[in-house]
């Protein structure tokens, strides 16, 4: 859902949605990779650049946080 929402520029919501996945599964790189860029599409450059660093970290079996 998260991601229709972030396609249809529905970004407020669509953080949260990722923001609810990531609640559930810290780790999943799709929600992470996606947060990324619907902080980076709200203007958050920095929280958008942590995120990514989450999620590169992750897809590499690592504990993002």
């Amino acid at each position: 859902m998260g991601a229709l929402l972030l396609n249809r520029n529905e970004l407020e919501p669509a953080r949260l949605h990722f923001l609810g996945a990531l609640m559930l599964e810290p780790s999943n790189v799709n929600a992470l990779q996606n947060l990324g860029a619907c902080l980076r599409s709200l203007g958050h450059n920095a929280a958008s650049e942590i995120v990514a660093k989450r999620s590169v970290a992750a897809s590499n079996g690592e504990n993002p946080f």
